[in-house]
């Protein structure tokens, strides 16, 4: 979740830390990466052990279930 795992490799560090607790963050763009006020954030866990495909699906419906609300 921003503003804990800012940046284009947070994703990857999160994956390979095998941390269970992830998040869909929708912000502004600026200038600066990752550093536009938020607009919604959705948490989501996963069982560990994972590997990407197992968090394909979780991800992808949460930005779907969230996506309306950041265009709001």
């Amino acid at each position: 979740p921003l503003p804990l795992f800012r940046g284009s490799n947070g994703g990857y560090h999160m994956l390979l830390q095998q941390l269970p607790n992830w998040t869909i963050t929708w912000h502004y763009i600026t200038e600066e990466y990752d550093a536009g006020n938020i607009l919604v954030q959705q948490s989501f866990s996963l069982q560990t052990p994972y590997g990407l495909a197992d968090l394909a699906r979780p991800a992808f419906e949460a930005v779907l279930s969230t996506v309306g609300k950041a265009i709001e």
